[in-house]
């Protein structure tokens, strides 16, 4: 399809020295091209797609902060983008972030790198816009998850979440998966205290910095995460309790299943859906998701609240309601919990799980930085986990 005037390009670019060869060769009357806007940086560029009809943007991969999120935004506001690339690292980076029209620069020759993208712009001006690959397609392409995810959370309350969370994963690994747990309390997050962490470089604020720059592939997040025995590693809590883009998160769990066998994402507190705008997504998606509580009345009101939460967004069967810090084997305390938590829907009843109060082996674990399978084996807690990490595999692996 044949456009009937001439293309309008905005330009991004980041070389002062050469860009007034550059827009000279774009301006020139022989390009065709008409130049309607040179954007000073990101941020310009951005609103300046958002709010005006323009054909091509034309981005230098240097611009300071270009990332996958804004190009995803300029890539759906315009026909055709094209990023200049440097070297072939560049190159690489473009197709990361999304960015499949790629130029490279020639610094010695400015006027040659403007007639390849003048060229390049002829030829997308006779295609269909199917020719050209939108971002959110390779996105889309790239976003098949190969491992289970599953994700621990609860109400209010220290219900004993985390060490839910790092007990199945660790005991996930003793049965043969390879696991990546992954710290996700923005509030209070504390498996690096856990299983004494010291390095906070592999945390989640990290690993989303270089997901946005495109250095991010499942080979790079494992690598970089913290090794904490063989087929297990960590990524520690973000270094803040700002909230990060959802599509960025999401597209990190998508890659740590890449990675993985079994990610372990240790979510922390859910609040009820009418008092947070937080983003559930990862909570609808998941294969099994632990909803964690304590034992006492109040905690019990807040589980059982948190429960009714999570059905309205995740089908009944991959739900897991657990009662931790249990009184033990008290069958009638037992069977009241199981009235009071088994709510029926559709036929079938959320059953909870009950994980033994023991301090004592809690506090060994924390104190020697190490899992409950190292620091007390023969705990009822250890236990009663690594039967709820049977259960949870079954569950994960069958959605």
């Amino acid at each position: 399809m044949s456009m009937s005037r001439q293309p309008t390009v905005a330009l991004a670019l980041n070389f002062p020295d050469w860009e007034s060869e550059f827009l000279a060769a774009m301006t020139h009357p022989s390009a065709g091209t008409r130049v309607t806007r040179r954007c000073v940086d990101v941020s310009d560029m951005s609103a300046y797609v958002a709010t005006t009809d323009v054909d091509v943007v034309v981005v230098a991969l240097t611009l300071p902060g270009l990332d996958a999120h804004v190009a995803a935004g300029i890539t759906r506001g315009v026909r055709l983008v094209v990023a200049l690339a440097a070297d072939d690292a560049d190159r690489e980076r473009a197709l990361a972030l999304g960015l499949v029209n790629v130029v490279t620069l020639d610094e010695l020759h400015m006027p040659r790198t403007a007639a390849s993208v003048i060229a390049l712009i002829r030829h997308r001006e006779f295609a269909t816009a199917a020719d050209v690959e939108p971002f959110e397609e390779v996105i889309e392409e790239d976003m098949r998850r190969l491992g289970a995810l599953v994700i621990v959370t609860g109400p209010q309350g220290s219900a004993g979440r985390t060490t839910t969370a790092v007990t199945i994963a660790d005991e996930a690994v003793r049965m043969g998966q390879r696991c990546l747990l992954i710290d996700a309390d923005v509030h209070a997050g504390s498996i690096d205290q856990m299983l004494g962490i010291t390095d906070n470089r592999a945390c989640v604020n990290a690993m989303l910095r270089q997901l946005a720059l495109g250095a991010l592939d499942p080979e790079v997040l494992w690598r970089s995460a913290v090794d904490i025995e063989p087929g297990l590693r960590a990524i520690v809590g973000p270094s803040s309790a700002r909230q990060v883009r959802p599509e960025l998160w999401r597209r990190l769990l998508v890659i740590a299943t890449q990675t993985a066998d079994l990610v372990v994402v240790d979510r922390g507190v859910l609040l009820a859906l009418a008092e947070t705008s937080e983003n559930l997504e990862d909570v609808s998606t998941a294969d099994a998701v632990i909803v964690v509580g304590g034992s006492d009345p109040i905690a019990v009101a807040r589980l059982l609240r948190c429960v009714h939460e999570v059905k309205t967004i995740l089908p009944i069967e991959r739900l897991c309601t657990v009662v931790s810090r249990d009184r033990g084997d008290d069958r009638a305390w037992h069977e009241f919990m199981v009235r009071r938590l088994g709510q029926r829907v559709e036929n079938d009843v959320i059953v909870p799980m009950f994980i033994t109060e023991d301090a004592a082996a809690c506090a060994k674990a924390l104190r020697q930085g190490q899992t409950l399978a190292h620091a007390a084996p023969r705990s009822r807690v250890r236990r009663d986990l690594r039967a709820l990490t049977d259960h949870v595999l079954a569950v994960a692996h069958a959605a």
